[in-house]
């Protein structure tokens, strides 16, 4: 396997930088490199400098390595027990003060006054999160 030199990877970053305005951090930099890696004995290319060039005119190649790079969830969602979490405690705790606070402006200002000012419940509830 040939070596990626710190020089190349810079020029590979920055192709990546001007086509989908990514930056990498240098914790990040080493998950770059394993993606290079697989994209270049994938094709089974002889030098990450053949990747590189390949890269300059096949556009399905660079979203490809992009996919590989990147992650289309947000970080939140990824991990089973935040969603658990949002979905069992905090969600219903929003929920509840919303329907105290239709209760509310039903028992105020009739059914018409809570429809019509629906959006102070979800003010309210998102003043109080």
């Amino acid at each position: 396997m040939p070596d990626l030199s710190p020089d190349l990877l810079n020029h590979f970053q920055d192709l990546i930088y001007r086509q989908y305005s990514l930056r990498f951090s240098p914790s990040r930099q080493i998950g770059l490199e394993m993606r290079l890696r697989e994209r270049l004995n994938n094709l089974e290319l002889p030098s990450y400098e053949a990747y590189f060039d390949l890269l300059q005119n096949d556009f399905e190649e660079f979203d490809l390595l992009i996919e590989g790079i990147t992650t289309k969830e947000t970080y939140f969602f990824r991990l089973p027990d935040q969603f658990k979490a949002l979905t069992k405690h905090i969600l219903p705790r929003i929920e509840a003060r919303l329907s105290k606070e239709v209760q509310r402006l039903i028992a105020e200002e009739g059914w018409s006054g809570a429809k019509k000012n629906a959006h102070k419940g979800v003010e309210c509830g998102m003043r109080h999160r």
